[in-house]
Order: structure tokens, then C-alpha cells, then sequence
């Protein structure tokens, strides 16, 4: 009897200590990063990609920029380094729930649609070339 009850408990800790969407997450990491060349190995560490993440939502905070501009500046990014669309959300919204900020994707992820049409004008937008004045 002791040792169905400890093997439970033990059961029970390892089903809870678990992140329900790491496995998601790994699935999803795996196809975008297997589409963008540019990725060390060492940048595909899900973790590492939590933290970035996590800084990157700080900056927004910090400067009073609303979370939708973070939300697509993450599509963006993704998409500009040649994930596909698809593999872009997919990632993205696993990402988000992963690194507990589901409640962020939720509220500022409009469609994917809207986040592709925006990345199109922005990819075709031009750019114009800044000057530095050395003093």
C-alpha cells in the first residue's frame, strides 16, 4: 500500500512539473528552425528562446509601446529570417504559451492573415539610409 501511494506521488510530481506545451513547442521549434538556415544550434535552445522572449517583452513594457507591436515584431522577425507563415504562428503561438505569456498572443494576435499583409508592407517598404553625424 506505501508503495502505490509514493509511487503515486511520484507520478503525480513528474505530471505536474511538466510545461504542457514543451512538447508542442519542440515540434513546432524543430520545423521553423529546420527553415531558417541562419539558426545555430545554440540559438535553437527553447529555453534561450524563453528568456529573448522574455527581454524582448521588457523593452516593450519599459517604453510604453503596446503588446500588439510586440506580437508582430516576433512575426516579423521570424518571417524576415524565412520561416514560412504557417510554421511562423504555429511556433509563435506555442512560444508564447510555452513561456507563460499565452494571455499576450491571445490578446494581440489578430490573424494570421493581418500579420502576413502587415509583413508584406513592411518587407516592401523602403528603407531609407540613416546618417551618423560624428561630432
Amino acid at each position: 500500500m506505501k508503495l502505490k501511494l509514493v509511487s503515486l506521488v511520484f507520478l503525480l510530481l513528474i505530471f505536474c512539473s511538466t510545461n504542457p506545451y514543451e512538447e508542442e513547442l519542440s515540434l513546432n521549434a524543430q520545423l521553423l528552425f529546420d527553415e531558417i538556415s541562419s539558426f545555430e544550434e545554440s540559438a535553437r535552445d527553447l529555453d534561450s528562446q524563453c528568456e529573448l522572449l522574455k527581454e524582448e517583452r521588457e523593452y516593450y513594457e519599459n517604453d510604453g509601446i503596446p503588446m500588439s507591436f510586440f506580437v508582430e515584431y516576433e512575426y516579423y522577425k521570424f518571417r524576415y529570417l524565412g520561416g514560412s507563415q504557417m510554421n511562423v504562428e504555429n511556433y509563435l503561438s506555442s512560444l508564447f504559451y510555452f513561456c507563460d505569456m499565452g494571455n499576450i498572443y491571445e490578446e494581440n494576435w489578430k490573424s494570421l492573415n493581418y500579420q502576413e499583409n502587415l509583413y508584406q508592407q513592411l518587407a516592401l517598404a523602403p528603407i531609407e539610409p540613416v546618417v551618423i553625424i560624428d561630432e
